[in-house]
């Protein structure tokens, strides 16, 4: 099959190149005397010397892919490749604490931490440094990053019956997952396939080849790479004031999010190396054809019909996405207020009563806001910009008050009664699902294209 050989298969293989534009009439592909592929005809079983695909017609980028596909090394026409490598994943943490009785009213404490992590995942069919395509597990290559933390927390007595506790906190996770080949663009500059690739590090290596019917070859996950930071930040201030019978408690507790990644994921496509996809489809003949000239049942196929489609780098779908920034940034504030009284009505029952406000305020991006798909007009609008409002012209409620209440009642020493009641707004700030929206990322896919060297529509 590597040469152009597809007389083994249990399905004709039909040229493309033959036929009508609905895929009936097609020819079945074979070789003449003469044809390199010649030699590869059994005429005593195939005097026809059909399902042979002529050497003229083979891809020449297929043609250098296919010599560092590994041999099978089991038995049977499918699954019949193992492989194992050493998987390596190291994690080192280091925590630590500072206690500071400054005065008798005010304490402090600092935390710092950092966390290392570097893992190493093998990939199926070889390595791709020295020209071997990645193909299957997930997350094939490098993974690494670091995670830092630090938090300053007070606590202040300024009566016996009025203190306050307040703390602020931040933390920044980065990780990265590179596969592979990073560094040398192998699409464009290796097999000579345009459109593949970029001038930047982390459109380099190898695209993705989908073969119905076959593992994958080239990377095998459109998210690869990555390259994430995130960093967090929080303000948080409670007083608790005593008087009597109550105890109310009171405070603000700010949060700030944000994202800063260099993906070009986008989903239904390929990633930023392109990818090209080879159905059965390619080298099938239609045998009846519907009314309206579409196809309405196809010849007998088997994974043979997909792995010609490939030789003869012909794929039924191919496409990339362009990630525009270097690096994306999204970010998102939360706001909330509250206020509780604990009340200790007799020594048998306690009633608490709360109050939480919040304000979740629509994401933005550093310099302007995010982006909306306007349904009326069919426009994508980039909030912030000319006349677009930052918000997008999305309001965002400052009603959002949440009850709390709550009642306890000790009937005897040993049997107490305990209800509650209360509202709670979820705080999730959609950052991940709106962090790439278009133009960040621009993702071309095509359908019934000329094949893998025919130039990139743009």
């Amino acid at each position: 099959m590597r040469k152009g050989d597809f007389s083994a298969s249990s399905s004709p293989i039909y040229d493309p190149l033959t036929g009508n534009p609905d895929g009936s009439g097609r020819q079945q592909f074979s070789v003449s005397p003469g044809d390199p592929n010649y030699s590869l005809c059994n005429t005593a079983t195939n005097p026809q010397c059909l399902n042979i695909i002529p050497a003229a017609r083979l891809d020449p980028s297929a043609l250098k892919i296919t010599p560092l596909i590994p041999d099978p090394n089991l038995s049977g026409t499918g699954r019949n490749y193992f492989a194992s490598g050493p998987f390596n994943f190291a994690r080192h943490q280091v925590d630590s604490k500072v206690d500071w009785y400054a005065t008798p009213k005010l304490n402090l404490t600092g935390t710092f931490g950092v966390l290392h992590f570097d893992d190493v995942t093998p990939t199926v069919f070889g390595d791709a440094l020295v020209g071997g395509p990645i193909g299957g597990s997930s997350n094939p290559g490098h993974g690494h990053g670091n995670t830092y933390r630090f938090t300053v927390i007070g606590t202040y007595a300024f009566t016996p019956n009025f203190l306050m506790d307040a703390h602020f906190g931040w933390a920044r996770q980065g990780n990265a997952s590179e596969q592979p080949g990073l560094g040398k663009n192998i699409g464009l500059d290796v097999l000579g396939i345009p459109g593949t690739n970029g001038s930047r590090k982390f459109e380099s290596g190898w695209p993705e080849f989908d073969i119905d019917g076959f593992d994958t070859l080239g990377v095998p996950n459109n998210f690869m790479p990555y390259y994430r930071q995130d960093p967090q930040r929080q303000y948080v201030a409670n007083f608790n004031w005593t008087k009597g019978t109550h105890n109310i408690r009171f405070g603000t507790d700010i949060y700030h999010q944000a994202l800063n990644h260099a993906q070009a994921e986008f989903g239904g496509a390929y990633g930023a190396q392109g990818g090209f996809n080879f159905g059965r489809g390619v080298t099938q003949r239609c045998e009846e054809v519907n009314p309206d000239g579409t196809c309405a049942g196809v010849s007998d196929d088997s994974r043979s019909n997909s792995f010609a489609a490939f030789m003869l780098g012909l794929p039924d779908t191919r496409g990339r996405t362009f990630q525009v920034p270097d690096v994306y940034h999204i970010q998102a504030w939360l706001y909330s207020l509250y206020g509780r009284d604990r009340w200790n009505i007799t020594p048998k029952l306690t009633l608490d009563l709360g109050l939480r406000w919040e304000y979740l305020p629509v994401p933005n991006r550093p310099d302007r806001g995010i982006e909306r798909y306007d349904t009326e007009t069919g426009k994508v609008l980039v909030c912030g910009i000319g006349s677009v409002p930052k918000d997008c012209g999305t309001e965002v409620s400052k009603k959002h008050f949440a009850p709390r209440v709550g009642l306890a009642y000790r009937a005897t020493n040993s049997f107490v009664i305990r209800a509650g009641y209360g509202i709670t707004n979820d705080p999730y700030e959609p950052l991940n699902g709106s962090r790439a929206n278009y133009p960040i990322l621009i993702a071309l896919l095509q359908s019934n294209v000329k094949g893998m060297l025919a130039t990139t529509q743009k």
